[in-house]
This record gives structure tokens, sequence and C-alpha cells, in this order.
């Protein structure tokens, strides 16, 4: 189950409750499953089941703004239907603001009882070398039905099945796929970037060239809406501090090799979790330069021939030290398990959102600048400490090792 569920009442937010887990502990018996507290030994709670008995667990948590959950992963509780959407739209300000947003002219609120099925489906297609996502709507969407978000996912390269598993759905992927429509393709340039810039989030988008990082900073400061959007739905909290710290660099920032460009990269990669197969679809946002020292001895030592560039990972970076790179789109790799040698390269077309999204989740990621330049500093005092000898490192075959034996004694 995940956490961000759709229900005829709106939309709730489960979280696990740690601390109350760590005070009780579960104790099966035929036919059911009690949870006890471990200081009275006292039974609290009971189930006919594990899975029913562990939603004691669980705590309902309020969504301030729904806008910071578009993201995450979400499910669709049994039974709700096509008019319960609607009645969320017109409830939820915030969510209602977004549908009339992004999809004009296509929310036209239904009526009557749910008789049919509304099922919505994906699968990832690569024609002629280039991977496009197509959704399919089985049902009528002018009459109610009961919504179901079926997570099979099937990728084909023309025609021939690559590989097929399940893909999570998130809160705005559903949305997108009930209310979606195709909209004019946006290009983004130094000057004269189409407005309103907001509106044209979910539009497919490419960028001008030249373009640099400090161009869509600029772009993005200068749009209001889209600025908090960004600042909810990828995460980025700090997002002014982000755009001053790239105009007013400081005399303690680096610049950490020496990058050609930036450029946002996406993978459709499978993997096994238990007995499922599971794909996900990620966006990655790195730099590209010449291949690191330590890079090429490796390749040396493998008696392989190392590449002339290599990506590079941005989230420690300092802004000011990347707001001059230009802004490029890269393809989309397929692969099974992480096993990139073995995937299929693709073209991809990003919307303005996914690229937007990359740019601000990645240098996000350790909180604002003044977060990443601690962590980097400290980051940095290590590796001298390791090249000086005076901190203590453990060859990884001793660590193997002493697991294995540990793993025996038990």
């Amino acid at each position: 189950m995940n956490n961000l569920i759709i229900t005829s009442n709106g939309i709730k937010y489960f979280q696990w409750n740690g601390e109350r887990r760590g005070q009780h502990k579960l104790k099966k018996s035929p036919g059911k499953v009690s949870i006890i507290n471990r200081e009275t030994g006292l039974e609290v709670f009971f189930a006919a089941t594990t899975e029913e008995a562990e939603k004691f667990f669980i705590d309902e948590t309020p969504i301030d703004m729904i806008w910071s959950r578009l993201r995450e992963m979400c499910d669709i509780e049994d039974g709700v239907t096509l008019s319960d959407i609607y009645k969320l739209i017109e409830t939820d300000d915030h969510f209602g603001f977004i549908v009339n947003t992004f999809y004009k002219n296509k929310y036209c609120p239904v009526i009557g009882d749910a008789v049919d099925e509304i099922i919505i489906k994906r699968r990832g297609v690569i024609d002629n070398g280039e991977y496009f996502l197509k959704t399919t709507i089985l049902g009528d969407l002018s009459k109610n039905g009961k919504i179901i978000c079926d997570k099979s996912f099937l990728v084909t390269n023309n025609g021939e099945e690559v590989y097929s598993g399940t893909m999570e759905w998130s809160l705005l992927e559903i949305t997108d796929a009930l209310f979606g429509q195709e909209t004019p393709v946006v290009l983004l340039q130094k000057e004269g970037t189409i407005r309103p810039f907001f509106d044209c989030l979910m539009s497919p988008c490419y960028i001008g060239q030249n373009v640099t990082l400090g161009d869509i900073f600029k772009l993005v400061d200068s749009d209001e809406p889209t600025k908090l959007f960004l600042s909810m739905y990828s995460w980025c909290r700090d997002i002014d501090a982000f755009h001053k710290a790239a105009f007013t660099p400081s005399d303690t920032d680096k610049f950490f090799g020496n990058l050609s460009h930036v450029q946002i990269d996406s993978g459709i990669e499978l993997y096994e979790d238990k007995n499922d197969k599971v794909i996900n679809d990620s966006l990655d946002f790195h730099g590209f330069g010449p291949t690191s020292e330590d890079t090429l001895k490796y390749y040396v030592e493998a008696g392989k021939t190392p590449p002339e560039n290599e990506r590079y990972a941005l989230g420690f970076s300092p802004m000011a030290t990347l707001v001059d790179l230009p802004v490029k789109l890269g393809s989309c790799r397929l692969s099974v398990f992480g096993k990139n040698e073995n995937g299929i390269e693709a073209k991809r077309t990003y919307t303005l959102l996914q690229i937007l999204d990359a740019i601000y989740w990645e240098i996000s990621f350790y909180g604002g600048p003044e977060e990443a330049a601690a962590m980097r500093n400290e980051l940095a005092e290590r590796v001298e400490s390791i090249k000086s000898g005076e901190a203590k490192t453990i060859p990884f075959e001793d660590i193997i090792k002493e697991l294995e034996e540990n793993k025996e004694e038990e």
C-alpha cells in the first residue's frame, strides 16, 4: 500500500509510526493476530491477518498542501468514482487550481451512478529510436464510472516486447491520465519564452541553443506561481536561496572539475522486488566533463578503454559554478536490473515540468545551499584525513570477512 490514497472522501496520507511499533509486538495464534504492549503484556488490538493488524501502526496525517504530494506514489481506494474526483477538485482549492490551470476545457463534471469501470493503462513504446509513454483510457469519461489504475507496464521496441512488470502511479500521473490533452510545444530560450509560464508545465519542451542554467533560474525566479509550485512539488523549499547563491558567488566557492555542460537524462529500469518485477521511470540531472584521474585509473587497471567524458553529480556543487553552463536534454536508457551495458538508448521528449523538476530536485537533494556547503566541506576534510593517513581505514575485504564470521556464529 502506498502512503497516499484517493478515497471517496478526499485524498488521505498515511505514515508508519515507528515509535508505536517499538512499544508493541505481534503475537500470532490460529485465526488471530494480536498486538501486545511490551511493557504491560496486555493485548491492545487484534485482527484476522498480519496485514490488518499492522494498520494499528499507521497514522493518518493531515495534508496541508496537496502540491507537495503530487509526485508521491498513489493508490485509489476500491469504489472511488469519477464523480468523487470531481468533488475533490471542487472542495480542495489547491488541487482544483492545478486541474483547472493545467487542463483547460477538459474539466467537465459528470453526474449519475457509476455503472461502468474507467480503467487507465500505460505502456512504454520505442518507435524508430524514440521513447514514448502511451496512456490508454478504457471507458467513457463523459459518464460516471469506478476508476481503476492498471499498474501493469509493458515496454516494446518497434512492436517487440523488451520487458514487462508493474509500475506505480503518482497522484500527478493519475490526474494527467484522466485530464491530459495535447498541448503546444514549449521552447525555452534566453528571451521570449512562451507566457504564461505556469500554464505550460505539462507541455512538451525543448531547450534552445546556449540556454544556461542561469537563464532557467532567472526565468523561474520571474514567475511566482511556477517558483511556488516547484518549491513544493520538487521539495526545493530553499528555491530563493539557490537563486541568490547562483548570482552572488562566495569567495569560498570552488569549481570542482571542468564541466562542459549540464544535462537531463532519464531511465526506465526493471528490477526484481521479492516476487515482482517492478519498473521505475526516473529523471537525472548531472554535469558532463573530462574523465577524472580516478576513473581513468579504474579503466586502465580493468584493461578497458576509458571514455573521454563522464557524468558528475551536482548535489554538492556551488550554484555559482554552474550558472554559465549550457543545459542539454539527453536520452532515455532502458535497462534491466541496472545492467546498463545491456540497455537500450532512445530519444525522449520531456515536459517542461520534468525538466525543471529534474534540476530543482537534484540541487536541493541535500537541503539548501548552506547545508550542501557544510556537507561538502565535511567530505573534503574526510578525504584529506584519509590521504594524510590520519583517519583509520578498513579494507573492504576485511569487512566482508567479519560479516560472514558473524553470520556463521548466529
